[in-house]
């Protein structure tokens, strides 16, 4: 055979092969299916009166990463007797898709999956009604804690009334400068702030109504408490 036939044949060989999407070492050109994800369980830290609501979501599974969580209603804390559901978006890594997911769950229940993508997807969850009750741990045996108001240098009787006018504007409630290793507010038992140089809340004038503030101080290893009740009308 000439060197010219055995020239056109090879060229009649390659022409044929790229047509038909071979290459040389026998492969496709065609993508790799991405991998179904059937089924996906996350963990989030269920709601509890007074708590902080969490932002993070975990997992064990493979193929894909959480996003932030959100809480429907946005209370901050939680509030006692409320219903919140949290919602978190899962993207799936490169390979991967939810095209196919069949199966959902959050601490282990069943969660309403929505908005997929493919590439992402939403799942929501209801968690129980929070307790109205919680557990303060407030020492009110040690009630030595001086509460002011405004900023007076009177300070207010302890379990005692004071009338606040209903109105525009705020008033302050705080308690002597010292050195404490954690100060927690509560209003109606609940906790709304706590850390180690909060002296002074500030409340709404705006809503009438019977508020109970309670004030709870730690200094090396005592424990006191300032209670008195806020009227608004």
């Amino acid at each position: 055979m000439s060197l010219k036939v055995m020239f056109y044949r090879t060229i009649l060989v390659l022409t044929a092969a790229a047509l038909l999407g071979v290459t040389a070492c026998g492969g496709s050109d065609e993508p790799d299916e991405p991998e179904t994800i059937n089924s996906v369980a996350i963990t989030i830290s269920a709601p509890v009166n007074g708590a902080t609501p969490s932002t993070t979501a975990s997992t064990t599974d493979a193929g894909y990463t959480l996003g932030a969580v959100s809480w429907s209603p946005t209370d901050n804390p939680f509030q006692g007797g409320k219903v919140y559901t949290a919602t978190v978006t899962l993207t799936a890594n490169s390979g991967y898709t939810f095209t196919g997911l069949n199966s959902a769950t959050v601490n282990g229940q069943s969660a309403t999956v929505s908005n997929n993508t493919g590439g992402t997807v939403q799942l929501s969850y209801a968690f129980t009604e929070t307790d109205i009750d919680i557990e303060t741990d407030i020492e009110i045996g040690n009630p030595t804690v001086r509460l002011y108001l405004d900023g007076s240098t009177v300070p207010l009787t302890e379990g005692g009334n004071t009338n606040i006018t209903v109105g525009t504007g705020t008033y302050t409630v705080n308690i002597d400068s010292g050195t404490y290793s954690q100060i927690t507010w509560y209003l109606n038992g609940n906790v709304v702030f706590r850390g180690t140089s909060n002296r002074l809340i500030t409340l709404q004038r705006r809503i009438s109504g019977i508020y109970l503030v309670t004030v709870e101080t730690v200094a090396g290893s005592v424990k006191n408490t300032g209670t008195h009740i806020f009227v608004v009308e």
